[in-house]
C-alpha cells in the first residue's frame, strides 16, 4: 500500500542537505531517461527533434515539423509521447 511520508527537518542543514541529495538523484534520473530515449532515435534528425522537445521547444507547429522528413519527426514523437506516458512530459 503507498503511503505518504512527511519529512520533518531539525534544522536548515538537514533540511539543505536533504534537497541536495534529492536534486542530485533527480539529476542521475533525468540524465539517465534523456540517454535512453536519444539513444532509441536511429537518425540525426530524430535526435534533434526530441533534443528540442526536451529542452522546452514547440515541436508540434507546422513550420517546425516542415524542418524534417516524416520519418524522423514519427520516430521523435514516438519517444516523446512514451516519455510523456511514463511522466517526463
Amino acid at each position: 500500500m503507498n503511503q505518504i511520508e512527511v519529512l520533518r527537518f531539525n534544522n536548515q542543514e538537514d533540511y539543505d542537505q536533504w534537497l541536495d541529495n534529492f536534486n542530485q538523484e533527480t539529476r542521475i534520473l533525468m540524465n539517465k531517461t534523456y540517454r535512453y530515449y536519444i539513444n532509441e532515435c536511429s537518425t540525426t534528425g530524430a535526435k534533434e527533434i526530441f533534443r528540442d522537445w526536451w529542452n522546452g521547444t514547440s515541436i508540434s507547429n507546422e513550420e517546425y515539423k516542415n524542418r524534417y522528413s516524416k520519418e524522423d519527426y514519427k520516430q521523435a514523437e514516438d519517444c516523446v509521447l512514451e516519455a510523456c506516458s511514463r511522466g517526463f512530459g
